[in-house]
């Protein structure tokens, strides 16, 4: 896998991903996000909103929620991670070192390392924390993929337990002790299946069209382009000092 720095109009310094089969991924210094992933053929398989900027997280792609899932906490809604500048660590990894209290209300010290890895119509995305203090390190969080797709309306999801879920009206569900792997296939034009090992939940949500209109960063019109099959963690994850958790979720690319 090839990865060349690039300076992204938008997104600012990124690295461009590449197989020698042209399956590629574009991730963004800026919260280590996943802001593309194309396979050989040409077609884009992530949402990205068109309003979207580093002004604060990226809308769309795949946000890393760490160390807080929405509001589960006292943290901002999402946590830091995904505004937060990583460093590249070559190929498709990226390390992000935080120490005691960097973050407010975050007292424990930890390395995230996310692992970027690239197949025949494959994303493999894993998250990996190291407790590097010398205290217990507790976390919530998730990889909060937006999926491309033609229309919501037509979409069906299944897996997790939303067995021929539909879209249209807003669409918020979180599913706790999912099986592992857990499989979701999302149908329609493009369909996606994701596979999740470590995260023990999932979350599929759409925004939908009345609420969509208090979302700044929402061009007008594209809840319609996206349906979010998150890999989650909703329980509260411990790590012992000196010890690591890794979660991963994969994308499998089913039709153009």
């Amino acid at each position: 896998m090839k990865a060349v720095v690039v300076d992204h109009p938008v997104f600012g310094t990124c690295i461009d991903l590449h197989t020698d089969e042209d399956d590629g991924a574009l991730v963004a210094l800026h919260g280590a996000h996943v802001v593309s992933w194309t396979t050989a053929e040409g077609a884009e398989h992530l949402f990205v909103s068109s309003l979207a900027s580093t002004r604060n997280a990226i809308r769309g792609g795949v946000p890393i929620c760490f160390p807080q899932f929405a509001e589960l906490g006292q943290l901002p809604k999402h946590g830091y991670a995904r505004t937060a500048e990583w460093r590249h660590g070559g190929g498709g990894r990226f390390i992000l070192d935080v120490s005691p209290h960097m973050w407010d209300g975050f007292p424990s010290a930890c390395a995230l390392v996310l692992e970027v890895t690239l197949g025949p119509r494959t994303l493999v995305i894993g998250l990996t924390i190291h407790n590097v203090g010398s205290s217990p390190l507790s976390f919530t969080g998730a990889l909060h993929s937006y999926l491309l797709v033609d229309d919501v309306r037509t979409v069906r999801v299944d897996g997790f337990g939303a067995e021929g879920q539909t879209f249209g009206e807003e669409v918020d569900l979180s599913f706790s002790r999912v099986e592992s792997p857990a499989l979701v296939t999302v149908s329609g034009e493009p369909s996606v299946l994701c596979a999740q090992t470590g995260f023990r939940d999932g979350v599929v949500w759409n925004i939908g069209a009345v609420a969509a209109e208090r979302i700044a960063d929402l061009g007008k019109g594209e809840w319609l382009r996206y349906v979010c099959v998150e890999a989650a963690a909703l329980q509260s994850v411990n790590i012992s000092p000196g010890e690591r958790w890794t979660g991963t979720q994969t994308l499998v690319a089913l039709s153009p």
